[in-house]
């Protein structure tokens, strides 16, 4: 077996922290008990003191041993249960932390049953010239999330038919059809 590919085996483990608090424990004991055989450190008169360094060396080497156990278990337990694990990620990838587009909103009426309403962002690309346009969905004033020079992020109901978006402003008009069923990005202006 090659020491590298061993390690490569475990150093996901290594990220937990419990794993990483024994590995320095063990670290650490393991410096003193090399520094005390070697005679850098200078004996101690005292039988008694010199048994208590042993003792103290002698239970972090057991409690190093002990967290990094733990620590293991533990990072099994939680990928045989299926919890999505982050120290799974290689460090090669790029996680990028989107914000969640997807709102549910309960309307109530008397009349019928309580009914869900699915929304997602449209972000809509326009020239420069109508960022600060009026926009309209189906007529209706735009909910608006972000505007930007040349994008402008709306939030739209998830629908099974498509929609009508109007942009507009006193010098120029756009309009397109779209069937809202996810995030998209659209073009209403080319």
């Amino acid at each position: 077996m090659d020491i590298p590919n061993i390690f490569k085996d475990i150093a996901p483990f290594l990220q937990h922290p419990l794993v990483l608090v024994g590995f320095v424990i063990l670290l650490f004991s393991g410096i003193l008990t090399a520094l005390l055989k070697a005679g850098i450190l200078p004996s101690l008169p005292e039988k008694t003191v010199g048994d208590v360094v042993k003792r103290i060396l002698n239970y972090a080497f057991i409690l190093a041993l002990l967290v990094i156990v733990l620590g293991f278990w533990e990072q099994m337990q939680e990928r045989s249960s299926g919890k999505k694990d982050s120290g799974s990620i290689p460090r090669d990838t790029t996680v990028i932390r989107m914000p969640d587009t997807s709102r549910t909103v309960h309307t109530t009426d008397s009349t019928r049953p309580t009914k869900k309403k699915f929304y997602v962002n449209v972000t809509l690309r326009i020239p420069s010239e109508l960022n600060d346009a009026e926009i309209l969905v189906d007529g209706k004033p735009a909910t608006i999330v972000a505007r930007k020079l040349t994008s402008i992020i709306l939030r739209m109901e998830k629908k099974e038919i498509s929609q009508r978006i109007v942009v507009r402003n006193s010098y120029r008009e756009c309009s397109s059809r779209v069937l809202v069923d996810g995030a998209k990005e659209l073009d209403p202006c080319l």
